[in-house]
């Protein structure tokens, strides 16, 4: 980690400051009595927030990673650049955030630099957007309840939902470099699906396995606190689709999207025609009142078994548009809590175990502040 005798000038920098996602963390930023400054290749467009600027390219990237003592990178696709941006990162000993859903690269960046970063003690926390903080830190509060070990299942429930065209073209290239996953040495048995979709009577609607990054992540956080001999919880994603014609047309989409993105004539259409193969969801830079209809559910179930006596327990996660909103507030909050993290005296046992290295949100945030944070922020957390 930051060495504390280190001087930095910030405690916190935003890269990628003028990218549309940016313009909902910023805000977040303004009140808090934390030294935080914003780069990008022109800061001159992001002067008007009234926080110090720095003109960054990435081949200079050395220039802000050694002046901070945490990155939150916004820079994307992050397959094209993230990885240069880390490894600057663990040479400065600076902690890294982002919030990006790339599985191919969070995967990647996980086998080539997690031994690293834990000799530097240096943390890097991918996916601290709605892409995975939600479901992550959901699991954990929900397995909180439970005496045991637990089976948690996540349905995502959408509406009017919109997506950013630079989000769209890092979904496509994390399509492109998709590899399906290997097992692990773990012995924890992550997910128990029993088929692609299902029907589900308190919904009235069908729901089909979630593609994004939500499980591995979760999968990924119940690893690492299986070496610190915590609880563990077996978790299933899972998205609501509606009825049976909807549950055609998403299955029949997926494979599209799929086979069309692993060729580059395929890729060009999906960049070029993006409106007509997202059915109008995604849009470049939309206008911040065309997200006022826009809002998520993740809708959580757990189910325990303790002396032969089962225990089930529902929670759900909601706030607005996911894409933008909700992942500003999950960024700004997870920068955050991390610098309030660093600054703990007598830290989490799980974290004195593992102090650095790819962690997750949902490791790295337990017991800490940043639940508090996200409700304050507008986003609801309700045990049922």
């Amino acid at each position: 980690m930051c060495d504390k005798e280190t001087v930095r000038t910030y405690d916190i920098i935003l890269y990628g400051a003028t990218s549309y996602t940016s313009r909902y963390i910023i805000p977040h930023f303004l009140n808090e009595n934390i030294n935080i400054a914003l780069s990008s290749r022109d800061a001159s467009k992001i002067e008007s927030f009234g926080l110090p600027t720095i003109n960054c390219e990435i081949n200079d990237i050395d220039k802000i990673t050694k002046n901070t003592r945490i990155l939150l990178n916004c820079v994307g696709p992050y397959v094209l650049t993230g990885e240069k941006i880390i490894q600057s990162c663990i040479k400065n000993k600076t902690h890294y955030i982002d919030i990006s859903g790339e599985g191919t690269f969070v995967k990647s960046m996980r086998e080539k630099y997690d031994e690293e970063a834990r000799k530097e003690k240096v943390y890097i926390v991918n996916c601290c957007g709605f892409d995975s903080v939600p479901a992550d830190i959901g699991v954990e509060y929900l397995k909180d309840q439970f005496d045991g070990d637990v089976k948690i299942e996540s349905t995502l429930i959408l509406t009017n939902p919109v997506c950013n065209k630079a989000t769209w073209v890092s979904l496509i290239y994390s399509l492109s470099n998709y590899v399906k996953p290997t097992s692990t040495s773990s012995s924890i048995k992550t997910s128990d699906y029993k088929r692609e979709y299902v029907w589900e009577d308190t919904i009235k609607a069908y729901r089909a396995i979630f593609r994004g990054i939500d499980h591995a992540v979760v999968k990924r956080t119940q690893e690492l606190f299986e070496k610190c001999q915590g609880q563990k919880a077996v978790y299933n994603a899972y998205v609501r689709i509606g009825n049976a014609l909807s549950l055609f047309l998403y299955l029949f989409y997926l494979i599209l999207i799929r086979l069309l993105s692993k060729f580059s004539v395929g890729r060009f259409l999906l960049f070029k025609f993006y409106k007509i193969f997202s059915f109008g969801i995604v849009a470049d830079n939309p206008p911040k009142e065309s997200l006022g209809g826009s809002q998520f559910k993740m809708w959580f179930t757990g189910e325990s078994t303790n002396d032969n006596v089962a225990e089930n327990k529902e929670m759900i996660i909601s706030g607005p548009d996911p894409a933008f909103t909700t992942t500003g507030i999950c960024a700004s909050q997870c920068a955050i809590s991390l610098y309030e993290i660093l600054g703990e005296t007598e830290r989490a046992i799980h974290l004195k175990k593992i102090s650095g290295g790819a962690v997750t949100p949902g490791f790295i945030f337990k017991n800490s502040n940043l639940m508090n944070r996200l409700r304050a922020k507008g986003i609801k957390i309700e045990l049922l």
